[in-house]
């Protein structure tokens, strides 16, 4: 279940979990960046996180930056001197 309640799927569950991992795998700092980021993994994970942007920050133009680079900072993780994105609701 997520936090809301809601139920996941066996396949949103997995997702889940995939994204999780690569996310927080950057976080433990053990030479392991968002460019490692497999590439199946990015084209898995952006489009989603593009299709949020505008409920996290209405009228944010998305930065024009290699998928990777794109991604770690629609997550949060993008190397310092990016413009900050709003947090979550």
């Amino acid at each position: 279940r997520r936090v809301n309640g809601t139920s996941l799927t066996v396949a949103e569950l997995t997702a889940a979990r995939w994204l999780e991992v690569e996310i927080h795998h950057v976080d433990l700092g053990l030479d392991y960046r968002a460019v490692d980021w497999p590439e199946d993994f990015v084209a898995f994970a952006l489009p989603g996180q593009l299709d949020r942007l505008p409920q996290r920050a209405p009228g944010t133009t998305p930065l024009q930056l290699p998928d990777s680079e794109l991604l770690a900072w629609l997550v949060g993780r993008g190397d310092a001197g990016l413009p900050e994105l709003p947090a979550w609701p």
